[in-house]
């Protein structure tokens, strides 16, 4: 009986075991599966998709502003954050811009960073890329509608610096021919209407060319013209890097090498026009490669939960033959 006993209870212990060994395996195989979910949950995050997008890629300076976005996207890569970057060329067309942003916005990026070309007609397609919540940063020209942050510069500023130049290159007296854009683009449209405020409260006699056209060929005609119909214009103020050149071209065609021209932006082609002694005198160097990465970090920060806020940046230097290499 008593043997009977010690093997009833030799069993029960042993069925005990099992139950027990079998619980742990089970545990073991949850927290197994909830570590990989965690780990899989954390690996997503570090994993985003932004489409950056400028005017145009013929741009001299669209080639700063994606050396800017690609240091940025490599430092925060030396983190361990990566992100796949996708783009398009809108050449120039506000039509384009808009139809290539709503196709990003059906592949699912998670953030578009761009330079609007027309600040009305990008609205309806920053609104269907907000309400898919996609993140959106512009940079250099503004859209009018809400964004998470908008990055610029204080082209006002800019603007009055290329008046000043001019005022002190022509010893604040003579005559100067301010390119201007439609008021569409916005910080160009700031940049000329400073420009004139400043030459006209010194005392200097202002005259206007349109440039309402996307191409250098198209400027430079325009330019010509303006030169043909007055020959007393002494200095040339471009809104951008093409007009600028434009005005470079127009007046070594006319003979005219005289004339200074002064620029708001600095790329390699402005640099050796400086150097070799063309007409190119005086450019502000606005720092498009800080303005890329600047808005490409904003919208990384946006997609890791940070808070961000609108950028002015305002450090500008000024680039003339005396220290152009420096």
């Amino acid at each position: 009986m008593k043997k009977r006993i010690y093997k009833v209870m030799a069993l029960v212990m042993a069925m005990m075991t099992v139950i027990s060994l079998s619980a742990c395996g089970s545990g073991s195989k949850e927290t197994s599966a909830s570590t990989s979910e965690q780990q899989t949950e954390a690996s997503d995050k570090t994993k985003l998709s932004i489409a950056f997008v400028a005017y145009s890629d013929s741009e001299p300076t669209t080639v700063s502003y994606k050396e800017g976005m690609q240091e940025c996207v490599d430092d925060y890569a030396a983190k361990g954050i990566n992100i796949e970057v996708s783009s398009f060329n809108p050449e120039g067309d506000s039509s384009k811009q808009v139809s290539g942003i709503e196709n990003m916005v059906s592949k699912n990026v998670q953030a578009i960073v761009f330079s609007p070309i027309d600040s009305d007609a990008l609205v309806p397609a920053v609104k269907q890329a907000k309400a898919s919540d996609v993140i959106v940063v512009t940079f250099d020209q503004i859209v009018n509608t809400d964004v998470d942050a908008a990055i610029t510069i204080d082209n006002s500023a800019v603007g009055a610096m290329m008046g000043e130049e001019a005022v002190r290159i022509l010893g604040g007296s003579g005559k100067v021919l301010v390119v201007e854009t439609p008021p569409a683009v916005v910080s160009c449209k700031q940049r000329s209407d400073a420009a004139i405020e400043v030459l006209k409260s010194a005392g200097m006699e202002v005259v206007t060319v349109l440039a309402d056209t996307p191409t250098r060929e198209k400027e430079m005609t325009a330019i010509e013209n303006a030169l043909q119909a007055d020959l007393d214009i002494q200095a040339i103020i471009g809104i951008d890097t093409d007009t600028s050149m434009a005005g470079v071209l127009a007046s070594e065609a006319q003979k005219m090498t005289d004339i200074a021209v002064i620029c708001p932006d600095i790329t390699d082609e402005v640099r050796d026009a400086i150097r070799d002694g063309r007409n190119m005198a005086s450019v502000i160097d606005t720092k498009h490669r800080a303005l890329g990465y600047t808005a490409t970090e904003t919208a990384i920060k946006k997609l890791l939960g940070e808070e961000v806020e609108n950028v002015v940046l305002d450090d500008f230097d000024i680039i003339t033959a005396e220290n152009v290499d420096k």
